[in-house]
């Protein structure tokens, strides 16, 4: 779990800002801080970044990374990471570090915001092409990582934590009543029904979404949708094969990490079968 957070606009943040910011940000990432600032002719892009590391933890895989003319703050995990990695060495690409944030932002300059298309994984991320003038907001398909915005004239912020927004905007947030009643009404399950959050001018970005940001429009693109994936299967035994071949992989590519990984095992046969086969399939040694 990493923090990211930024804003595009006119404003400018003193030192006391960033701190206060940061302070609110270490929860999520404890191990380092960084920020970049871009300037655009009249326009300015911030970036904030807390980290906590899990792949690549040397200082060399720090938020945020810059790679030519490209800045990416990036929260989460690409999985297959290795296997994206080996594409790109083909085409030339070379590596300073073992993380997979610079995998992400190498394979963003290689196929451009389509190479979310090849990722396995969880993430936020924020990617800024500086010669295109152009930048990305991006989630994952499931919306496994929390990723917020907010859009004002002229101003465009966003971060992984309502309160990030608030620091930056710096003014009092008008509540969402209508999205409280139908939580109080209604439960937990309607929270997710539409991008709203209970603050009114704040709306979460889309699972299987990215944001397009240039010149001052901003555009909502579905990149990914699970019936496109669907698959029509007749013969039983062809089923099983396939979904213990998926399920093995899934679990291979999860269990890369430079820190031990635990298990939360629910008594189910479900987190059990995924303890069991780390173990007796992939040798990984569990406490």
């Amino acid at each position: 779990m990493c923090g990211i957070s930024g804003y595009i606009g006119q404003k400018t943040f003193n030192a006391s800002k960033k701190n206060q910011l940061f302070g609110l940000m270490k929860n999520r990432g404890p191990d380092s801080n960084g920020y970049k600032k871009i300037v655009n002719n009249s326009e300015v892009t911030y970036l904030f970044f807390t980290r906590l590391a899990i792949l690549g933890p040397k200082q060399d895989s720090n938020q945020p990374f810059n790679y030519k003319d490209k800045t990416l703050i990036f929260n989460g995990e690409i999985y297959n990471y290795l296997e994206i990695k080996n594409k790109l060495l083909k085409y030339g690409y070379k590596f300073k570090t073992h993380s997979d944030t610079e995998v992400l932002i190498k394979a963003l300059d290689k196929w451009g915001i389509d190479c979310v298309k090849k990722l396995e994984g969880m993430w936020a991320f924020f990617y800024h092409d500086n010669s295109k003038k152009i930048s990305y907001l991006c989630r994952d398909r499931f919306g496994e990582k929390p990723l917020f915005f907010m859009r004002k004239p002229n101003e465009f912020f966003f971060g992984s934590e309502i309160k990030y927004i608030k620091c930056l905007y710096d003014k009092n947030l008008q509540v969402n009543f209508n999205k409280l009643e139908n939580f109080l009404k209604n439960g937990y399950k309607c929270l997710h029904k539409d991008n709203k959050t209970n603050f009114k001018d704040i709306f979460s970005v889309q699972s299987g979404h990215y944001l397009k940001i240039k010149n001052n429009k901003i555009d909502n693109i579905k990149y990914w949708n699970f019936l496109d994936k669907k698959k029509n299967y007749f013969e039983e035994k062809e089923s099983i094969k396939d979904l213990k071949d998926k399920l093995y992989k899934s679990i291979e590519i999860r269990l890369r990490s430079d820190f031990p990984i635990a298990f939360f095992l629910s008594g189910g046969i479900d987190s059990n079968t995924l303890a069991f086969i780390a173990k007796k399939y992939f040798g990984y040694k569990m406490k």
